[in-house]
């Protein structure tokens, strides 16, 4: 891949923080808005690491032509693929197919430049597995107790490495 960008992002969270609350045991003196930074910075961390997005965001990929046609989109779920172009024109979208985090193009663009936008991550908060909005409270708690990302305990990290996406 040549170059990434994040084109929009929506606001939702991946938790709550009233869940957050519970789960840290934390008392009612500590405003939402307190919590807010920490949960976005934790599903941040829990993105960059793996991959696997947590909220609705729009990205834009853009690959040097492959002899293959193959190209593999770095964040996941993918909800839908926006746009795919060929330099400047557009590549409709019965010449080619998405399978999985993979879009594959039916016909030869050598030489070109291919500019993917797609989005990804959940529609509904309710859709992310609970196993994931732990591991985002689990590195909240990291983030509010050791102040920095730099020292996740292990067990986050471990956790994490559940759901890092890996391409062969």
């Amino acid at each position: 891949m040549m170059s990434l960008e994040l084109l929009s992002r929506e606001n939702d969270l991946p938790v709550t923080p009233s869940e957050l609350r519970v789960f840290m045991n934390l008392d009612t003196s500590i405003l939402d808005t307190e919590l807010v930074p920490y949960i976005i910075s934790a599903a941040d961390l829990f993105e960059k690491f793996t991959g696997h997005a947590t909220t609705q965001k729009q990205y834009q990929a853009v690959y040097n032509a492959s002899l293959r046609g193959i190209y593999d989109l770095p964040h996941y779920p993918i909800i839908s693929v926006a746009s795919v172009y060929a330099d400047t024109q557009i590549i409709p979208s019965d010449s080619y197919v998405i399978t999985g985090e993979r879009i594959t193009l039916y016909d030869d663009f050598d030489d070109m430049m291919i500019k993917i936008i797609y989005n990804t991550g959940y529609t509904n908060m309710n859709n992310i597995s609970p196993a994931i909005k732990r591991i985002v409270m689990m590195c909240v708690c990291d983030l509010y107790f050791y102040g920095h990302s730099n020292d996740m305990s292990n067990g986050v990290k471990s956790m994490m490495n559940l759901y890092k996406k890996i391409t062969l």
